[in-house]
């Protein structure tokens, strides 16, 4: 076993030890990751269901006015290029869920910049949706 297996450790090797300060830290860890990954969940989802409300008024005002589809998809275009330009420098990292990702990190054969990947899947998934564009399946 290598020097970074060797720091990884085992299901069984916590669970069987219950109350230890091991086990607790473990648990204190897990909740704080929790809450911070519920609250980031939330503003993103809050952030697309007002854009949602917002687009449900700008669209039949688009019908009924062509003259106003010109300009929103100019902006489309300003933001598509602004998206590549942001996230280019990270195209490992983003695409996905993130857990292949995450389990080569954890086994040592990939590193990544999480703050950086966080920032970028938030704001660009968040621009892309809100125009309207379809992400994933």
């Amino acid at each position: 076993m290598n020097s970074t297996q060797t720091t990884i450790k085992r299901a069984r090797d916590v669970l069987g030890k219950p109350m230890s300060m091991a086990f607790i830290s473990l648990i204190g860890k897990s909740i704080v990751v929790g809450i911070i990954t519920g609250l980031i969940v939330g503003v993103f989802r809050w952030i697309i269901d007002q854009t949602m409300k917002l687009l449900m008024m700008v669209y039949p005002i688009m019908a009924a006015h062509p003259r106003y589809l010109l300009p929103y998809l100019i902006g489309t275009l300003v933001i598509g290029l602004l998206l590549s330009r942001v996230l280019k420098p990270y195209l490992r990292d983003l695409p996905g869920s993130g857990v292949p990702q995450i389990e080569a990190v954890l086994l040592g054969e990939h590193h990544m910049n999480a703050g950086q990947v966080l920032w970028r899947k938030f704001v660009g998934g968040l621009l892309a949706i809100c125009l309207g564009l379809f992400l994933g399946r």
